[in-house]
């Protein structure tokens, strides 16, 4: 069932004349102007409730909700969905469920596949006459990207509220701007992040490979394409983050050229640049050892397998620069063997894709987008919770 139509949303919707595509049995233009109220009554608390994970819209007139109940005995419905977030799922529903109900949500990721979570209801809240929202916590948080397009003007992160203690890592921040670099230092202050800021671009092709794991540019800064091109080909960070003037098109030009992982839009707030920093430390793809590679050499395994993973980020990058569909179409082969052994199952199918894609134009522009992608999931792989 398609994404539902209402003020806020300009998506079409597919389901067909007569149906009904939910419990709450309401149609879609009702169901979608709903939604733009319980958006706007929840804009109103907005400033007072701060939540770890951002909500984003996700509006589908039908998804499939499996509730558990004592016994062992499990009931399904189609349930409305209204928005998501990393942590969890809000969806509307003709009755009350009991806070605790553990259940699962399939739903559609950007790529078309459907998929089943796991979560509870931690929160059932009354909306009108029979209409109750649920609020279902997943089990593990997800990517968010894997379901909705964040618009970098808007922050390009999942994380609402973020506890500055539990960032932890080195920084490079690369801005001429003295201001700048006195609010970013305040707001970072709290954080255990190692912070080094530096002025030119000179100083950027000075620092050594993975001398960061963030590195902040300022787009007014001069020549700041190229810095951001010479920081990526040397490798120095594994995410780089921009800061630049708000809302405009020549700034989200900039942004698809320099293919900025993360964004903060000036003027600069605490929030805003806690939450891009989070998303990069901790939104990144993690590795998850697999069972058979248990042991004492699995760790040293792993971490050899990362390395060859972002040496060929550096190969891909300068194969689409030299315009290479037959070198290209390898070394994605070369990323899905060592992925898939170490669990990183996500990448290994993006390089399937791409390869696929590279194979059957045999042009390196038409595919430029999925090699690109290829090349950032490499150069951002992390293992999870930072432990070997």
């Amino acid at each position: 069932m398609g994404s539902i139509r209402g003020r806020n949303s300009d998506q079409s919707a597919s389901s067909s004349p007569g149906s009904r595509p939910n419990t709450i049995g309401v149609t879609e233009r009702d169901l979608g102007e709903m939604m733009d109220r319980l958006d706007e009554k929840g804009a109103g608390s907005e400033g007072k409730v701060k939540r770890t994970f951002a909500r984003w819209p996700f509006r589908h007139a039908s998804l499939r909700l499996t509730l558990d109940h004592p016994g062992g005995s499990r009931a399904e419905f189609p349930v409305a969905c209204r928005n998501i977030s990393r942590g969890g799922v809000g969806v509307l529903h003709n009755a009350y469920v009991h806070t605790g109900t553990n259940c699962t949500v399939s739903l559609p990721r950007a790529d078309g596949v459907v998929v089943g979570l796991r979560g509870s209801v931690v929160r059932c809240s009354h909306v009108k006459g029979l209409v109750h929202e649920l609020g279902i916590r997943f089990e593990n948080s997800i990517r968010l990207n894997d379901y909705v397009q964040l618009d970098p003007l808007m922050g390009w992160s999942s994380f609402e509220k973020v506890d500055g203690s539990t960032l932890e890592g080195s920084v490079v921040v690369v801005t001429d701007s003295a201001l700048d670099q006195r609010i970013i230092g305040h707001y970072l202050s709290d954080t255990r992040l190692k912070l080094r800021f530096i002025e030119t671009a000179e100083e950027c092709a000075a620092l050594e490979r993975g001398a960061a794991d963030i590195a902040v540019v300022d787009l007014s800064l001069k020549n700041a394409p190229e810095v951001f091109r010479s920081m990526r080909d040397l490798s120095i960070a594994s995410s780089l983050v921009a800061v630049g003037p708000n809302a405009s098109t020549s700034t989200r030009k900039l942004l698809q050229e320099v293919e900025a992982d993360g964004f903060v839009f000036k003027p600069l707030s605490s929030d805003r640049l806690l939450s891009v920093l989070a998303e990069c430390l901790f939104a990144g793809d993690a590795v998850k050892i697999d069972p058979a590679l248990a042991g004492e050499s699995s760790g040293a395994l792993v971490a050899s397998c990362i390395e060859q993973l972002q040496a060929s980020a550096t190969d891909l990058r300068d194969a689409i620069e030299q315009g290479d569909p037959m070198r290209c179409y390898a070394i994605c082969q070369h990323v899905k063997a060592i992925a898939v052994p170490i669990g990183l199952r996500p990448i290994a199918t993006l390089a399937d894709q791409a390869a696929t894609s590279v194979a059957q134009s045999m042009s390196v522009g038409e595919s430029a987008g999925k090699l690109h992608e290829i090349a950032r999931a490499c150069e951002r792989i992390k293992i999870s919770g930072r432990s070997r």
